[in-house]
């Protein structure tokens, strides 16, 4: 969830929602969604569900991983403080934050990776969850040309 501050109209300001393909899948904005307090839900692949109350529009990712980065327009060196402002009205939350609800269960812990070896690459290779269905095909031939032909080599010099 991104929640926005009410902003002035004649401010522009934008939060760009950027997938792990680096693809740009949504804009909150001024042209595009106003200057309006409002929040927004950012819900990946797998998200399943219909618009919570109180969200004005969900945008769907490709990727469970995902960026937002945030623009707001500042008029001249004396406007600092009003940008600061804004900026510190800026939200991010959880949807079990956002609906007041108990959070669901954490996801399993990986562990720790402490070193660059053959456990590493097991634990890597093949488990491309965070990729969509479609895509997790062709991912692995990828990570099979990187562990032999750049990891293993280093691996084997330790």
């Amino acid at each position: 969830m991104i929640c926005n501050p009410e902003i002035e109209e004649s401010r522009y300001f934008a939060v760009q929602l950027v997938d792990m393909y680096t693809f740009n899948y949504g804009y909150m904005e001024s042209r595009t969604t106003g200057n309006g307090a409002a929040c927004f839900m950012i819900a990946g692949p797998r998200w399943k569900g219909e618009k919570p109350e109180g969200i004005a529009k969900v945008f769907r990712s490709e990727t469970d991983f995902s960026m937002a980065g945030f623009r707001t327009q500042l008029f001249n060196p004396g406007d600092i403080e009003n940008v600061r402002k804004i900026q510190a009205g800026y939200r991010g939350e959880t949807l079990s934050q956002f609906q007041n609800k108990p959070a669901p269960p954490p996801a399993p812990e990986i562990g720790p990776i402490d070193r660059l070896d053959n456990l590493w690459l097991s634990r890597v290779e093949g488990r491309h969850t965070w990729l969509p269905d479609t895509l997790r095909g062709t991912a692995r031939p990828s990570t099979n040309r990187l562990h032999f032909s750049q990891i293993s080599p280093i691996v084997k010099k330790m």
